[in-house]
């Protein structure tokens, strides 16, 4: 019986155990350090068209009360927070003009990147936009109602003109 001679390079084996750990393990500073997650997204102005440059998101653990923030946004109004613990936060951003708080949380998880655009509104653009939300007549349960009844009354008023009169057994 022949006996083949089998081809065995360390250099090959080498080579082949360091690619099957590049995949396996996470190379250090490529990845996001375990257990924290990031927040990314766009700031605009009151307008919402006009990106807030140089504003800067603060974030507050509900839990722990401990306070991130991250770098400022671009021109673009572009912001990045990276390095956040897993847990619910609420939002606050900084800017030339003021800071602005937001009465919301977020849940950032770990080894996610969560995406949220912030419009930076006054309480007094607030309220204007809150004017301008009032219901009209009809769209309020008295107004509903007064349309439902006329619907009805001239419904039953068509079906009354309409309906066909029974001849009298009397006249023919």
């Amino acid at each position: 019986m022949l006996r083949q001679k089998t081809f065995r390079s360390r250099l090959l084996v080498s080579c082949m155990a360091a690619a099957f750990l590049a995949i396996i393990i996470p190379i250090a500073g490529l990845s996001q350090t375990a257990g924290t997650g990031a927040l990314t997204g766009t700031i605009y102005w009151d307008d919402v068209k006009t990106p807030a440059e140089n504003a800067v998101v603060k974030l507050r653990n509900i839990q722990t009360g401990k306070e991130l923030q991250g770098p400022p946004s671009n021109n673009k109004g572009l912001y990045l927070v990276k390095d956040i613990p897993e847990g619910r936060y609420i939002i606050g951003v900084g800017t030339s003009r003021g800071d602005y708080n937001f009465n919301f949380e977020v849940f950032i998880k770990a080894n996610e990147t969560a995406k949220l655009s912030l419009a930076l509104k006054t309480a007094e653009s607030l309220i204007v936009l809150e004017k301008a939300k009032e219901k009209g007549f009809f769209a309020k349960p008295a107004g509903i109602a007064l349309a439902v009844g006329g619907v009805a009354l001239l419904s039953f008023g068509a079906y009354e003109l309409f309906k066909a009169e029974e001849k009298s057994p009397t006249k023919k």
